[in-house]
């Protein structure tokens, strides 16, 4: 169901964004970045870079068990919809630099929901409810080390966003005062 890291690993996702960061800031006209150059970098920073993940484990919610046959035998099959807020950009797209071979639990996000499945061979409630909740930790434990890297990322790349909009800034202010000292009038 889920393709799992569709693009590059989250670090080297990052460096894209930042790099995408400083285009767009290069882009903009030369009076946005001398009137308010710190505005500028906050804005480009918003635009540009993920923000942490937070699940709203408070409102998961589950589909009612469904019967399901593949070739080992029956088996019981729920959903489970867990809304989160920010990162959208990452969830189940980046590999995280911290990863387990235990893998992520099969499943999909969009850009506010996860939706996991859960089987049980034994079609039981009872492992029903312990799978769902070995599936939501494994869940949590991913969310945890993307945020970690965002945590660690963040600060550096903000800083890198910030020089670029000073850099510009000041390459228009001394052009602009070279103009003025020129022996011809601009015109």
């Amino acid at each position: 169901m889920a393709t799992l890291f569709t693009g590059p690993d989250l670090g080297t996702y990052l460096e894209q964004r930042v790099e995408r960061a400083i285009d767009w800031v290069a882009g903009l006209r030369d009076q946005n970045i001398t009137e308010d150059a710190p505005g500028v970098a906050q804005e480009a920073i918003n635009r540009w870079l993920p923000t942490q993940i937070v699940l709203d484990d408070g409102s998961v919610k589950s589909t009612a068990p469904e019967e399901k046959r593949d070739r080992h035998g029956a088996y019981w099959e729920i959903r489970l919809t867990v809304p989160y807020e920010g990162g959208a950009d990452v969830m189940f797209a980046r590999k995280p630099s911290t990863w387990s071979t235990g893998g992520l639990p099969e499943g999909f996000a969009t850009n506010s929901t996860v939706l996991l499945t859960v089987q049980s061979p034994r079609m039981t409630a009872e492992e029903l409810n312990e799978r769902a909740h070995a599936t939501l930790d494994i869940l949590r434990k991913y969310v945890e080390w993307i945020n970690a890297d965002l945590a660690r990322f963040r600060p550096v790349a903000e800083q890198r966003v910030r020089t670029a909009v000073d850099a510009r800034s000041k390459s228009i202010k001394a052009r602009r005062d070279a103009g003025g000292k020129l022996d011809f009038p601009i015109g």
